[in-house]
């Protein structure tokens, strides 16, 4: 199977603004304890990676900070997880986990067996946000039976500790094909910053089903 073609099922869950965000250690550390039987039942070992930024004085003068490749393991989530809910010098943007890692699965061709997007929708709000955060958990429909047979379980805690306002399922491909050989669009892993949402203002109401582009349906 090409890797644009793999099939799976994907969950997103948008959060409570008003609960603990998802990257402070508190709630990590109960956000990884559901997800660890999942990464490490994958087919080869997981990565991590995260985007945040150190403020500088005024907005425009905000840098990246280096982070590099994060291992899945306790001293790994030390790396990029926040202490406290509210931090004067660095802001969070987004964190993903691909398990196997994005060069395993480039390598062999084929895309991850599970992979988690976590994105602060305040990171740089326009207006005051109805949900935060964005969380996506997406496991392949071919990968070991535990792995999915466990899977909408595993993401309704995770709605529990995320406090969902909405989540949703849907049975998909990791992308779709276009063009050229081994070219694919909308894919799984740009879900969290593109295509997720219908074009236009999604923080006037409630978060639903109307904001969301794709066949979503609640679990």
């Amino acid at each position: 199977m090409q890797f644009p073609e793999r099939q799976y099922e994907v969950f997103v869950i948008l959060g409570d603004p008003e609960a603990q965000p998802a990257w402070t250690e508190p709630q990590w550390t109960r956000i990884s304890d559901i997800l660890d039987p999942l990464i490490k039942n994958a087919r080869d070992r997981a990565a991590v990676r995260s985007s945040q930024m150190r403020k500088g004085a005024g907005s425009p003068n905000q840098r990246s900070i280096s982070l590099g490749r994060i291992g899945w393991n306790a001293q790994g989530h030390k790396k990029w997880v926040h202490s406290s809910p509210l931090s004067d010098s660095i802001e969070f943007i987004d964190t993903e986990v691909w398990a196997p890692s994005w060069t395993t699965c480039e390598r062999e061709g084929r895309a991850p067996d599970v992979y988690v997007a976590l994105r602060n929708t305040q990171s740089s709000p326009i207006e005051k946000v109805t949900f935060n955060p964005i969380f996506i958990l997406a496991v392949a429909l071919d990968a070991d039976s535990h792995l999915v047979s466990s899977a909408r379980t595993r993401a309704a805690a995770l709605s529990d500790v995320l406090g969902a306002l909405l989540r949703v399922r849907w049975v998909r491909p990791w992308g779709i094909r276009m063009g050229g050989k081994g070219l694919f669009t909308n894919a799984i892993g740009d879900l969290s910053t593109v295509g997720l949402f219908k074009p236009g203002p999604r923080n006037q109401h409630p978060p639903s089903l109307d904001i969301l582009e794709g066949d979503w349906e609640v679990f």
